[in-house]
């Protein structure tokens, strides 16, 4: 510089004898660029006048910004080249300017922030599903984060972005401050140096630094955090060695973490205020999802284990094959109001009943535990169908239960015919309906409705219910059923109903467990509700030499619930004598095992056939979890873990997967 005015001390803060003869790039800083300049002397040699705006430094190292004009100040082959400046202050411009931009990011931010809060709240409607989580964080990490995740305290949702399900069990339910690693690997714990400490006050929000590339205390949260976000992601402790914890406020304690990596360059500690006040609400919003969610799953888990207490185990009667088959839809958790009971009464008479409750819920499963208890009571006390249903009418009116229900009663009664072999016995069946779908007669490869005895809803008969009567000869069948069997949204009720009588009236089955097991192969594999089916049948007259009539094939729908192991065995065990099979131990063994491994490592439905194969019999267990079973050498604990190898000594057995899950089988020879 060879010469400045006054105005440019003015304005600068230097006098002239401070900058002449010194580089104008001293005084513009890191805002200089050579090759920016040499782009400016090729413009002003052609003539050009040239703007450019610049922060130029004063005396007290503050800024002042300057619009300056460029422009030649000799001929062309003057040397050295000399250029004229002349400059305008915009320093309150460019902040104006600067504000303004500011204010833009700021509510382009908001804009952002807010969008992302709304498709979170839609994500975490479905807090259900054990894959929400995965998709927050990942929503999280497309934002503002660079990786992000969720470890709960209970694993009833998916801990998300790939990491293994997490347990942090080891923290109180109420408050808990979690010990920083040892002071010789971390220094003076501070937050705002990033020490890992962590508080985690009852249901109170608090957050914390953790840094990944340190030595925690086996069992420490901080330990725990950094094994879970490491075992997904490695390279995080090179990108964002430091992660924020926050935790996830329950309303009686702490349900779990959200751990955040920050974007590149960005110090956990120095998150935008924008971003630390959405991740707070989020977090909440987490929290108040998970919480419905647990909710909602306990009260399924107290429906569905009073249903199941409800449900009664498959009664043998004498004289008469029965099969009965329960299956909720899955939408509804395993919760309805569908049921059935068979009640021994004495040797020459048996009640039979099947009903439905309108809803899905705890309130339609404890309106059907009433209603079983009323009927088998009155079962035993009144040999009327329609009293029985009467008397339950006055009874249900006076409780006020408020659910529509409907059912069908019936007894059965032994007939005796003078001369007749045991296998020639008669059954008269009288029932009465209250609101429910009529009953099917299957009688020589034809199906009709038995349509008597109707009646208005339990609770709403005003009149003397009625009965219908058919008597029931060797080989016939009765099928008693709710509407989940038939009904679809894609038709109607009554064609759902000409739809089971043509399929019944074409049934080739000779027992009772096979003629159910057409009905449901072929009308409810996919239900769309509660399906609960009951099928009595009278034997035929036994073959010369030969075992009792019907297919070699059953079918059972059982609850992932242990119970189900006990029932599963009763099943083999009624199915092999039934057949006449033998190797019932080693069978009665295997078939525990097998439902034991898809109550413990599965999920969903299990379904449990068995199959005469001619020369053994062959079992199969489906569920839900599509993983392979594997043989293992027993828990390191001592307990259990055997159960395959102990079917791999008895059996030739294998897997296959199938459209739900897997299928587990095992053949064992006769």
């Amino acid at each position: 510089m060879l010469w400045v005015n006054d105005r440019f001390t003015e304005i600068t803060g230097h006098r002239s004898a401070e900058v002449e003869g010194r580089q104008p790039k001293e005084f513009f800083g890191d805002r200089w660029d050579d090759s920016a300049l040499a782009d400016l002397a090729r413009r002003v040699r052609a003539g050009e006048r040239v703007e450019v705006t610049l922060p130029f430094r004063r005396p007290q190292d503050d800024l002042v910004w300057l619009r300056l004009w460029l422009t030649s100040a000799g001929g062309p082959d003057e040397r050295p080249e000399r250029w004229v400046a002349t400059f305008d202050d915009v320093t309150a411009e460019m902040a104006r300017d600067e504000s303004l931009q500011e204010s833009i990011v700021q509510e382009r931010r908001a804009r952002e922030g807010l969008s992302l809060l709304v498709r979170i709240s839609q994500i975490l409607t479905d807090a259900d599903e054990s894959e929400v989580l995965g998709i927050v964080s990942a929503a999280l990490a497309r934002t503002v984060a660079s990786w992000a995740g969720f470890l709960l305290v209970d694993n009833h949702l998916e801990v998300s972005s790939g990491v293994d399900p997490f347990d942090l069990a080891v923290l109180p339910a109420r408050g808990a401050r979690v010990e920083p690693p040892e002071p010789a690997s971390v220094g003076p714990v501070d937050r705002s140096s990033g020490g890992a400490v962590l508080h985690l006050l009852g249901g109170r929000l608090a957050d914390a630094i953790v840094d990944l590339s340190l030595g925690y205390p086996e069992g420490s949260a901080a330990y725990r955090v950094q094994q879970a976000v490491l075992g997904d992601d490695p390279t995080l402790v090179l990108t964002a060695p430091r992660v924020r914890v926050m935790a996830i406020p329950g309303s009686r304690s702490v349900l779990g973490l959200l751990v955040v990596a920050p974007p590149e360059g960005v110090a956990p500690e120095d998150l935008d205020d924008n971003v630390r006040t959405l991740l707070d609400v989020i977090v909440r919003r987490v929290a108040l999802a998970v919480e419905n969610a647990r909710l909602h799953a306990r009260e399924h888990q107290l429906a569905s284990a009073l249903q199941r207490a409800m449900l009664p185990e498959q009664a043998d009667v004498p004289g008469l094959d029965v099969w009965s088959y329960y299956s909720p839809n899955v939408e509804h958790a395993q919760v309805g109001g569908d049921w059935y009971d068979i009640v021994g009464i004495s040797d020459d008479v048996a009640g039979i009943v099947i009903g439905d409750v309108v809803g899905h819920d705890v309130e339609a499963a404890a309106v059907m535990g009433q209603l079983r208890s009323v009927v088998r009571a009155y079962a035993f006390e009144l040999t009327d169908p329609a009293l029985v249903l009467e008397r339950t009418d006055k009874l249900v009116r006076g409780l006020g239960v408020a659910r529509a229900a409907s059912l069908v009663y019936g007894t059965l009664t032994r007939i005796g015919v003078e001369g007749a072999a045991e296998d020639e016995t008669r059954w008269r069946l009288d029932y009465s309906r209250a609101g429910h779908l009529p009953p099917i007669l299957l009688r020589d490869g034809s199906a009709t409705q038995l349509a008597q005895g109707a009646g208005a809803l339990v609770g709403f008969g005003n009149r003397a219910r009625t009965v219908g009567s058919v008597e029931l000869r060797p080989g016939d069948s009765v099928v008693l059923y709710t509407d989940g069997l038939i009904e679809r949204r894609d038709r109607g009720l009554r064609d759902g109903l000409m739809a089971l009588l043509e399929v019944a009236g074409s049934s080739v089955a000779s027992d009772a467990a096979g003629i159910g097991e057409e009905l449901v192969s072929a009308l409810a594999e996919r239900p769309e509700d509660d399906v609960a089916v009951v099928v009595v049948r009278l034997p035929s007259r036994r073959r010369a030499g030969g075992p009792a009539d019907g297919p070699r094939s059953r079918r059972w729908s059982l609850p992932s619930d242990p119970a189900s192991i006990a029932r599963a065995r009763q099943a083999l065990l009624r199915t092999v004598q039934a057949w006449g099979l033998g190797n019932v131990a080693n069978a009665e063994l295997v078939v525990s095992e097998l439902v034991a491994n898809a109550v413990l490592h599965g999920w969903g439905t299990i379904v449990l056939r068995l199959f005469d194969t001619g020369d053994g019999l062959r079992i199969e267990v489906e569920d839900a979890n599509p993983a392979p079973p594997v043989i293992m050498n027993g828990h390191p604990q001592g307990v259990g873990g055997y159960g395959v190898q102990i079917v791999d000594r008895l059996a030739d057995w294998g897997w296959r997967p199938s459209a739900v899950g897997k299928i587990v089988w095992a053949k064992l020879s006769s």
